[in-house]
């Protein structure tokens, strides 16, 4: 209900961190890759620096700078994510 609530209101973070805690990845992927801007992305890393899904949140944000061509941006974004993102891109390719 929390989630749903902050959605309503028009929190998005707020709703991911929710949908995350809940693991509800369906409704967590589709908030952060389809309804949240680049800008809500990075409120949630701000606001939830040190949560576990941190590394997720900041590569999918990475990604939609470059499909935006913000290449400097998302090479400033991704490049922290070290080991994390060349797991992500081989998961990627396999899926």
């Amino acid at each position: 209900a929390a989630a749903i609530l902050a959605e309503k209101q028009g929190d998005l973070p707020e709703a991911l961190h929710h949908y995350l805690a809940l693991e509800y990845s369906l409704d967590s992927g589709y908030l952060a890759d389809c309804l949240m801007s680049e800008e809500q992305l990075r409120e949630f890393l701000r606001r939830w620096p040190a949560h576990p899904q941190q590394r997720l949140i900041r590569y999918t944000l990475g990604v939609r700078q470059l499909r935006a061509g913000n290449y400097r941006e998302a090479v400033a974004t991704l490049e922290p994510l070290g080991d994390y993102l060349a797991a992500a891109e081989k998961k990627a390719d396999t899926s």
